[in-house]
């Protein structure tokens, strides 16, 4: 085998895994040769305590042409990342999270796209799954150019492009030197971000690729696992906001990086501030990070000051000012911003 002739390397992150790992790489077998061969799997077993490894190196044994296996120490999701990223044989590479799986008969078609197709990024449709496989919701982009290389646009702004809707070039990635933070969950934002500081062109196949598994007891994006790794999550947004003060304001880059960041600070302060139970530890938190936003980006801290969802009040502003936050407007605002969440490709928000 020539391992230059590999196309997608798909890094597997996997920590305590045996229970979901089998049905994430059996949707990696395919009967078509050219596109096993054109597959490079990692399974990056970090640290597991079950038989996690044990599993991934059975499908080693049965494909050593497709199949590899990292066992290391725990180190959390971006170590699984970086471990991958660097033995990565394929011409493109992307995550897939041991829990999760792809859609098998569209491989062969996404694998020819990518073999004739040279570009920063490719951006694939996904779709959301409860944990017995029935579809909750179809994430597809129909805004953006499809089947052309284009360049970052205004179309882009439509989008929070989430990590399973991008897959990168492997030597876009390690020429801009990414490495995602290891040791703390929710580094996968990360993905979605960090390369567009750098990133140039990218191409819309409108295929479903990704299947993202929901609602499984225990995952990081669980609401009491959230509230519990907060600080996590704040740790990540620094990082974007460090990121973000970097690049050229004149830039679409900027332009879109700033755009993702009002959704995700959104996210995170509205998290916090309405938890249930009320946690003092995260309000201090939430305070430090805040006024590192001011430093880092004085531009995104005064829109989320003058960011209004309801009756003309803003949560995050009555806060700061130290205000008790109306429950009557809790009970309005929050549905409200969950809509303009999932539909904020359609709702025109003012940079102002």
């Amino acid at each position: 085998m020539n391992v230059n002739s590999k196309i997608l390397t798909l890094i597997v992150p996997s920590y305590n895994m045996q229970h979901y790992l089998g049905r994430c790489l059996d949707s990696l077998i395919v009967d078509d040769e050219q596109t096993m061969n054109a597959l490079d799997v990692i399974v990056v077993n970090d640290g597991s305590k079950d038989k996690t490894s044990e599993i991934a190196h059975g499908y080693a044994d049965k494909c050593p042409d497709t199949f590899r296996v990292i066992d290391k120490e725990n180190g959390n999701y971006g170590s699984c990342i970086n471990a991958g990223l660097k033995v990565a044989r394929g011409k493109y590479v992307r995550p897939l999270d041991a829990d999760d799986y792809v859609v098998t008969n569209n491989l062969p078609n996404i694998i020819k796209t990518l073999r004739e197709v040279d570009t920063d990024a490719i951006i694939t449709d996904f779709t959301e799954v409860s944990d017995t496989c029935q579809t909750l919701n179809e994430r597809t982009f129909g805004l953006l150019t499809a089947n052309k290389v284009f360049v970052i646009d205004d179309s882009l702004l439509n989008y929070g492009l989430p990590m399973h809707s991008l897959t990168y070039s492997t030597t876009f990635l390690r020429n801009s030197g990414y490495r995602q933070t290891e040791g703390i969950f929710y580094s996968d934002q990360e993905w979605n971000f960090l390369p567009f500081k750098t990133l140039r062109t990218l191409y819309y196949l409108p295929l479903k690729l990704y299947q993202y598994v929901m609602g499984r007891e225990g995952q990081s994006v669980d609401p009491s696992v959230m509230l519990k790794n907060m600080n996590h999550n704040t740790t990540i947004l620094i990082n974007m906001l460090e990121c973000l003060k970097e690049v050229d304001k004149n830039t679409q880059n900027y332009k879109y990086m700033f755009r993702y960041l009002q959704s995700h600070s959104f996210y995170i302060y509205y998290t916090i501030l309405f938890a249930k139970p009320y946690s003092l530890e995260n309000d201090k938190l939430l305070c430090n990070t805040d006024q590192q936003m001011k430093t880092l980006s004085p531009e995104l801290y005064d829109y989320l000051d003058k960011f209004v969802i309801s009756f003309n009040t803003n949560p995050i502003r009555r806060w700061r000012q130290g205000k008790a936050l109306n429950l009557c407007f809790l009970k309005v605002s929050i549905p409200l911003y969950n809509l303009y969440l999932r539909f904020r490709h359609i709702i025109k928000q003012s940079f102002s």
